[in-house]
């Protein structure tokens, strides 16, 4: 049995198919994981939003634009937390729309994130439950 050795060294510029596809990831398979590991926590509530035009009935196969414009990709509930999840690829930008709507969350008393990894959405998700660093602060002022 002959044994082919042109792999025998490790190529550090060969990248899997897997590799690629986890470089290239869309914003829709983000937003599929997030909302995956968020309905697994029994104190979150979650759900997508989907910000569509509404179609002209006029034969032109045009859009009449959604009056929600700039509502964020996932809408949560963290225990009773309001968090509104953007969802971006690596080089997505936030449009004029969306900054306008983080602004009224945040005003409102809301969280507003702009998650490219599910890694993000983690840990604000810990955060608001409690876990996070920044709930371990202890305050000695008396």
């Amino acid at each position: 049995m002959v044994c082919d050795q042109r792999m025998s060294e490790p190529d550090h510029n060969f990248i899997d198919f897997e590799s690629r596809r986890l470089l290239k990831e869309s914003e829709s398979l983000i937003q599929k994981s997030i909302l995956e590991w968020l309905n697994y926590h029994s104190e979150v509530y979650a759900f997508r939003v989907n910000v569509q035009g509404v179609p002209l009935h006029n034969g032109t196969g045009r859009f009449r634009p959604s009056p929600n414009r700039g509502i964020a990709d996932i809408l949560a509930s963290v225990k009773g937390t309001f968090l509104a999840i953007e969802v971006k690829s690596k080089t997505g930008k936030q449009s004029a729309y969306q900054r306008t709507f983080q602004e009224y969350v945040e005003k409102s008393g809301g969280h507003y994130i702009i998650a490219r990894d599910l890694i993000t959405v983690m840990n604000k998700v810990d955060e608001l439950l409690g876990k996070g660093e920044a709930q371990n602060t202890i305050d000695e002022t008396y």
